[in-house]
């Protein structure tokens, strides 16, 4: 595990510390390599079992950028495309998590968010936003948000990065003024929210 996979590790543990109480499922939007919804799996295991967890990708990189993503990196359609849904289910039960837990309780779905994560009906305790871009934003928030218990917690992995400037735009559309309430988590510099 490289060292930004532990902190970010260390950064779910730290949130989900605070939602133990609060009902919910913990929803993931941009599983990429799958690091951090292994951190979640082991989380929600250690509450025994009483959460499902569900990781939302398009499992075929980004959609198209629009211009709100405009940035010296120039993040491309299609890129950051890691692999299929199945394979990453494979790598899963390959690891050695729980597979009582994977198969009844872990929800991987693939799709662009614009067609998936509206379908999501359940309630959320810890929502990790790891979406890049300024529509994935946009589309996540407005589905899943509503979703978010009262108490529960919504990280947003690229509010601070200066390469992907659509998500701090999106977030901050979408929060107003209620921006000024993010905390912090210095270690993995992401900002996050409780509702």
């Amino acid at each position: 595990m490289r060292g930004e996979e532990v902190a970010r590790a260390l950064a779910l543990q730290r949130c989900i510390s605070r939602v133990t109480d609060v009902p919910g499922d913990f929803v993931e939007c941009g599983v990429g390599r799958g690091a951090s919804l292994v951190a979640l799996i082991l989380l929600a295991q250690a509450e025994a079992g009483r959460r499902n967890v569900w990781g939302f990708d398009s499992f075929l990189g980004f959609p198209e950028p629009t211009a709100e993503d405009a940035s010296p990196r120039q993040p491309r359609k299609g890129e950051l495309h890691f692999g299929t849904a199945d394979q990453l289910t494979d790598q899963l039960k390959r690891s050695d998590l729980d597979a009582t837990f994977l198969r009844e309780r872990c929800h991987l779905v693939p799709g662009f968010f614009e067609d998936t994560v509206r379908q999501f009906t359940g309630r959320i305790a810890f929502l990790h936003l790891d979406v890049d871009l300024y529509e994935s934003y946009k589309t996540c928030l407005t589905w899943l948000f509503p979703r978010l218990e009262p108490g529960g917690i919504v990280l947003f992995d690229e509010y601070t990065d200066p390469n992907f400037p659509g998500a701090r735009q999106a977030i901050d559309e979408f929060f107003g003024e209620r921006v000024r309430d993010f905390e912090h988590d210095p270690f993995l510099n992401v900002r996050f929210m409780v509702k």
